[in-house]
């Protein structure tokens, strides 16, 4: 059991199912789900026959290891309709794990039973879509045939032109059936033949289309043979490259002029209202009874202010006499400093011309300034 490949391992496993005990059995199909031996589906399949707790383990084996052939298919879908409850049950959720849209009508047609096995019918429909259905089959039906109906009947039409004698048929047949996403799978067991058609085109067209359908069975191309793999339908749905950005109005001459305009042209509207007798009236008859309205609260504030003034008009300018005093105490050592430092920086030069002196010393010249601002 350490390696499991070949059809070897099939039989030795086999052999084990057959020779063991009913846990030794769970704990072989546990190790094969673990292991995700796919190669073991058929067989694990065989074991549905013999119902009871191996064919329970067997539907939650399958569960993991995906969907299989067509036998097994057909295996499984009987027992969602044979059978106790709980292998009901485990079939529908088998399923429901094998997320294959073809599938979906069997989760429906369980949705007239009762109990347990419609609850599990409608936990698998409900992980397709969270269309709020119930179990409504009528309604699950119609939704079906709203979603799928559509695309089901254009594979069909591509898929009668796949038996065209006419090559180009054929391909355009082969890329419509590549680009449907959700019934790929339906169309690999039509294209995979045509892969090694006479035709280079057809193909061409097959094994670019088994690329994206099921990649492990396209075969490799002949030489010189050219392989386009074909756009799926999200992709060819996606928005095109964006257009160049559009101009906005004001990146115009145009919008300069409106800009200009509008003010202009609602002060000339405004001026000639007003100018009207009737609008002049009305307009006075409302302003007169709000001014008349609003003076108490005017004068108020008007008092305020100069209440206001009154009380801290003489506290600012102390404020400001106090700044201004203690601003020039810190800037007169300053001052002096550079002074200082400026006849020295012209003595030599007085040395040298002394007809300049009058001109080099402009602070010797210079008025004293007061002591402050406010005479103090």
């Amino acid at each position: 059991m350490s390696d499991l490949q070949g059809p070897i391992v099939i039989m030795e496993l086999r052999e084990d199912l057959a020779q063991s005990g009913p846990d030794d059995r769970a704990r072989i199909l546990a190790l094969i789900a673990q292991r995700h031996y796919r190669a073991a589906r058929e067989m694990v399949a065989d074991l549905l026959a013999d119902g009871g707790d191996l064919a329970f383990h067997a539907l939650q084996t399958l569960a993991v290891l995906g969907r299989g052939g067509a036998e097994t298919v057909d295996k499984v879908v009987a027992l969602c309709s044979t059978g106790d409850e709980r292998l009901r049950v485990a079939a529908l959720e088998c399923l429901t794990a094998w997320a294959d849209r073809r599938l979906l009508p069997v989760l429906i047609s369980r949705l007239d039973d009762a109990g347990v096995v419609a609850a599990a019918a409608e936990r698998g429909l409900m992980a397709f879509s969270d269309a709020p259905h119930g179990r409504d089959a009528q309604a699950w039906r119609a939704w079906y045939d709203s979603r799928f109906g559509p695309m089901e009947k254009a594979a069909a039409g591509s898929v009668a032109q796949l038996r065209s004698h006419d090559p180009k048929l054929v391909v355009d047949a082969i890329r419509a059936l590549a680009m449907f996403n959700d019934l790929r799978a339906e169309h690999a067991d039509l294209i995979a033949p045509l892969q090694r058609d006479p035709d280079r085109g057809v193909a061409a067209a097959a094994i670019a289309a088994m690329r994206v359908i099921r990649p492990e069975a396209c075969l490799p191309p002949a030489p010189g043979l050219r392989c386009e793999v074909p756009v799926p339908v999200v992709a060819a749905a996606a928005p095109s490259a964006p257009s160049a950005p559009r101009k906005s109005l004001f990146d115009t001459w145009t919008g300069l002029v409106v800009v200009l305009a509008l003010p202009i042209f609602g002060m000339c509207v405004m001026l000639y209202v007003f100018r009207q007798p009737k609008v002049r009236e009305m307009t006075q008859q409302f302003v007169r009874p709000a001014a008349r309205a609003l003076r108490p609260v005017t004068d108020r504030l008007g008092a305020t202010a100069r209440h206001m003034r009154k009380r801290f008009g003489p506290i600012t300018e102390a404020v400001v006499r106090r700044v201004s005093n203690g601003t020039r105490r810190l800037t007169r050592p300053i001052a002096r400093r550079m002074g200082e430092a400026t006849e020295r920086m012209l003595r030599p030069v007085r040395r040298a011309d002394p007809g300049i002196q009058a001109a080099a010393s402009p602070a010797q010249n210079a008025p004293a300034l007061p002591e402050n601002d406010f005479g103090s």
